[in-house]
């Protein structure tokens, strides 16, 4: 038996044109691997990274027409070295704003922003808002990631929020000297 397996669209997040490592061609083969998609009747949403400044590299006004969205990868921002919510809308608001002015007032429409679906998890010594991060913690997970848990195994705990930071919530777990902590 012979099986067709058609992709109705795709995710494409193209590391990075312009970036170090990438060759001066770069947004002209992303720009050709769309149309190539899109002649195989292949939707596409485009993610680029929460930098206006790379992100003209990806020459969005010529991509803007070809793709289904653009989604500016907002849950990647994080304050190093701190328990704060990963990609809070106070930081993502401005990026996705920044981004957003780099289009045609036309094409806007098609712009989004992420937001995590793996939350951040760390260790510390109290479960408050800007706590000092120990590390990253482990949970009991099927990321396959150091500091990364799935919904299903934080859902169950009691939710901390906070006034000052209505965007927020935190959960933990264990005792006050070795706290998991996840907060998004």
């Amino acid at each position: 038996m012979v099986v067709n397996v058609r992709a109705q669209g795709v995710y494409l997040d193209w590391e990075y044109p312009g970036d170090n490592c990438g060759g001066p061609n770069d947004t002209d083969n992303m720009i050709s691997f769309i149309n190539y998609l899109r002649a195989l009747n292949i939707s596409v949403i485009l993610a680029v990274p929460p930098e206006p400044a790379v992100v003209s590299s990806y020459d969005l006004p010529r991509a803007m027409p070809l793709v289904k969205y653009v989604v500016v990868k907002t849950h990647t921002l994080r304050l190093s070295s701190a328990v704060y919510c990963s990609g809070a809308r106070r930081f993502a608001a401005g990026v996705f704003s920044n981004v957003r002015d780099l289009l045609p007032q036309e094409q806007r429409h098609k712009l989004a922003y992420s937001v995590s679906v793996a939350p951040d998890t760390f260790t510390a010594r109290e479960a408050v808002m800007g706590a000092v991060s120990l590390g990253p913690s482990r949970w009991e997970n099927y990321t396959k990631k150091a500091g990364k848990t799935h919904y299903a195994a934080i859902c169950h705990l009691n939710v901390t929020r906070f006034l000052d930071h209505p965007e927020c919530v935190m959960v933990h777990q264990g005792d006050s000297e070795n706290l998991k902590v996840w907060g998004d």
